[in-house]
């Protein structure tokens, strides 16, 4: 990791939660508390849906291509379109089994934490599924990218929110 940009290193709650009070529990969540669990985990037993990542990738890939210019034609834009949809949709299959909503994935996008992202992969790995475990190894693979490479993935993710 070159150690520039948003991506290098966690920015203050303060800063993460300025104009999205509704989620700033959540986000002092992930951001604040670094030995603890991001939120509770579903029960064993739960048998509320939650798409599969499969599901959650191909969603994530049209929401991504339909806020997209000519730049999604070009090899560079496909490649950028493909890493983001992944990202996002291993955030969303972390959120909804964690029951957030698509404003906490925002807001972990936007912040730029690398540690968080990293948190999120430790729990999908905790959760003990074929899912939850592609995409605890999604994020981390994020997470080895240099922080200008990582950003413009994310900022492609944002494109769908």
């Amino acid at each position: 990791m070159d150690g520039a940009g948003p991506f290098a290193a966690a920015p203050s709650s303060s800063a993460l939660v300025a104009g999205h009070a509704d989620s700033s529990t959540e986000l002092a969540a992930i951001t604040g508390n670094r030995c603890g669990r991001l939120v509770t985990p579903r029960q064993p037993g739960d048998t509320s849906p939650v798409d599969r990542l499969d599901q959650l990738f191909a969603r994530s890939k049209r929401e991504i291509e339909a806020h997209t210019d000519e730049l999604g034609d070009t090899s560079t834009g496909r490649y950028f379109i493909d890493e983001a949809a992944q990202l996002l949709s291993a955030l969303r299959l972390w959120a909804q089994n964690q029951y957030r909503s698509d404003q906490v994935v925002r807001d972990i996008l936007e912040a730029g934490d690398v540690v968080a992202l990293r948190e999120v992969a430790h729990e999908l790995r905790q959760m003990g599924t074929a899912d939850a475990e592609t995409a605890s190894w999604t994020i981390a693979g994020m997470t080895s990218k240099s922080s200008g490479e990582l950003m413009a993935i994310a900022a492609y993710a944002l494109r769908a929110l």
